[in-house]
């Protein structure tokens, strides 16, 4: 997990991290705040807990994850945290590749569908 921060920007990169590493950097009393994460385990259902999703508070979300993949990611139940807390839902496999430009104030998206 990595949270990166330029100015009054922030992003939590939390990699292949599901529920049971969100739990440890909640309890860190580390800020998790960001204004973007990339989800965790491909938007697993293992990974993105209610209470993660809290503490990190991101207006918008990347999910990095493969076309029609055999494990089904992202979950549903992801999916629907996501929704449920009016996050901004990015998706490799629906987007294509994602990029996100900042002069640490005012955030770009971009998406590169292919």
């Amino acid at each position: 997990m990595l949270r990166m921060k330029y100015k009054n920007f922030t992003v939590m990169l939390s990699g292949d991290c599901e529920s049971e590493a969100e739990s440890l950097a909640e309890q860190s009393g580390e800020d998790l705040g960001a204004d973007i994460l990339k989800v965790g385990h491909h938007g697993s259902k293992t990974a993105s807990s209610v209470d993660f999703l809290n503490r990190v508070h991101p207006a918008m979300a990347v999910i990095s994850v493969g076309k029609n993949n055999v494990y089904g990611h992202p979950s549903q139940d992801t999916l629907v945290k996501l929704q449920n807390l009016g996050i901004t839902v990015y998706r490799t496999d629906k987007n294509g590749a994602v990029m996100v430009d900042t002069d640490g104030f005012k955030t770009f998206v971009n998406v590169m569908i292919k």
